[in-house]
């Protein structure tokens, strides 16, 4: 499976603590299935266990309690090999006032695993578990890696850890670029950018033009004269 050399993670400064949290201990947070902003996580497919009591959940199309419990036994770092996507900066960095961290997938990060889209009408046929336990969870861990096609401008890429892992660490040199999103307030920018410093990191900040739809990026001591220069010659050539 071909990786992309860059993986991107969205964020907003809605808990301070949490964004000073990211560079002082060099983890990101893993969300709980409840966490996510999909009801139908963990949806996607049908078993029939066996058990007593099954023909109530199935008649209301619900899994078993046994599979809910196994669903939330998980924690999930959602992340995206897309950083101009306009949608997601309005959901995920706070219209456009968050930013997004890049990271490099050639370490701690080639554990992410793509989300494969499917269509909505799917319907899933009914498996019979003859492998007990260890069956469940592989079709439970298959399941938090498909999502309705409507969710697919997201590109997303997952990795998945046990609950009792709250966090995924990550070393430093990993987080290569900070992107500020073109909203963001100069408290926080100021924020970042002395995260930035410490650490050597590269921040590049957004431009949006009325010319058309299109995110573009410029390295943060990039100035932009009226001199007339097309815009694009100011830009990132690596995004």
């Amino acid at each position: 499976m071909n990786l992309p050399e860059k993986i991107y993670k969205y964020r907003t400064f809605v808990k301070i603590k949490y964004v000073k949290d990211i560079f002082k201990k060099k983890r990101l947070y893993l969300a709980r299935r409840k966490d996510l902003n999909d009801p139908f996580e963990g949806c996607n497919f049908n078993v029939s266990l066996g058990v007593s009591g099954q023909s109530i959940p199935k008649a209301l199309n619900i899994h078993h309690p046994i599979i809910e419990d196994r669903l939330n036994q998980h924690r999930i770092l959602s992340l995206s090999e897309n950083c101009k996507s306009p949608q997601m900066w309005a959901h995920y960095a706070d219209n456009y006032r968050g930013f997004c961290l890049q990271f490099s997938t050639k370490s701690t990060f080639s554990q992410i695993k793509p989300v494969k889209y499917i269509p909505s009408v799917t319907t899933h046929d009914e498996q019979r578990i003859k492998g007990g336990e260890k069956e469940i969870l592989e079709i439970i861990t298959e399941s938090y890696y498909k999502k309705c096609e409507e969710w697919k401008y997201e590109k997303e890429y997952r990795i998945l850890k046990p609950v009792s892992q709250e966090y995924f660490e990550f070393e430093i040199g990993e987080l290569e670029t900070i992107i500020l999103g073109v909203n963001i307030t100069e408290k926080n920018e100021e924020l970042l950018m002395n995260q930035a410093q410490k650490y050597g990191i590269r921040v590049v900040k957004m431009f949006v033009s009325n010319e058309n739809y299109k995110i573009r990026f410029f390295d943060y001591d990039t100035k932009i004269e009226y001199n007339g220069r097309n815009i694009e010659e100011y830009e990132c050539k690596d995004f």
